[in-house]
């Protein structure tokens, strides 16, 4: 399940899109088809996504440099590699951190037609693919972000704590797709409510809209109201029915 947030520095963050596939399906299907979706929920335009290194992926970088949309991955899998690169002009200079020497690389072109780079080492051949380069530039960024935009993920963290609250050993009590859906959106609901209900709150205190010690919208009375409104959807959606009679006069 994957969950879609704003995470502007100030006004109201909600979530946006609310994703489930199978169990199988890998991090980096997520990203482009949700960010897709926010965008039909959400007013102003994607500038930046926040996420781990498990959704990188070609495909994921270049549909953000696209849109024109910044992506700052927090992480990236894979351990830190031996070789530092500095790739300008379709040259490829390699330092070897471990001996401290810096190595030549020769450029190869491949059967497919592709480019990688080969440095001799003491076990052999060293290849450098443009994957290779692509992913050490994303660590170097990664490195260089600063402390305050890493830490806007952390609120996604804490979302996804309160959307599976109720579950004991990462182990849900519903089966398939379509109830996990169904149980996910629901849920992401009512925590964009309660935030609206909370934000409502900052904002009559910020303005001393109070009545004597209580708040002009008590939580009882919040409840009540949102199931009503899902009452109302329900009501005006799924059940249109038609007064024939009615029509004849």
């Amino acid at each position: 399940m994957n969950v879609t947030e704003s995470c502007d520095d100030q006004g109201l963050n909600l979530i946006g899109a609310v994703d489930v596939k199978v169990a199988s399906s890998s991090d980096v299907a997520f990203l482009k088809d949700d960010i897709t979706k926010i965008q039909e929920i959400f007013t102003a335009k994607t500038e930046a996504i926040h996420a781990d290194g498990a959704y990188h992926s070609p495909d994921n970088q270049n549909f953000c440099k696209e849109t024109s949309i910044e992506l700052y991955l927090h992480a990236i899998q894979g351990a830190k590699g031996r070789y530092t690169l500095d790739f300008a002009e379709n040259k490829l200079s390699v330092f070897d951190t471990k001996t401290n020497v810096r190595i030549d690389s020769i450029e190869i072109t491949t059967k497919k037609g592709d480019a990688k780079w080969r440095i001799d080492t003491e076990n052999g051949y060293r290849y450098f693919t443009q994957k290779n380069i692509d992913t050490y530039l994303i660590r170097q960024k990664i490195q260089e972000t600063p402390i305050e935009i890493l830490q806007k993920r952390n609120n996604v963290e804490a979302t996804i704590f309160k959307l599976a609250y109720h579950y004991s050993n990462a182990k849900s009590r519903y089966r398939g797709l379509i109830k996990h859906q169904m149980w996910a959106n629901i849920r992401c609901f009512w925590v964009n409510f309660v935030r609206i209900m909370n934000y409502s709150k900052k904002l009559l205190l910020e303005n001393n809209f109070l009545i004597g010690n209580s708040l002009l919208l008590d939580c009882k009375d919040s409840i009540f109201a949102f199931v009503a409104l899902i009452n109302q959807i329900i009501l005006s959606t799924f059940f249109k029915f038609e007064n024939i009679e009615y029509k004849r006069v």
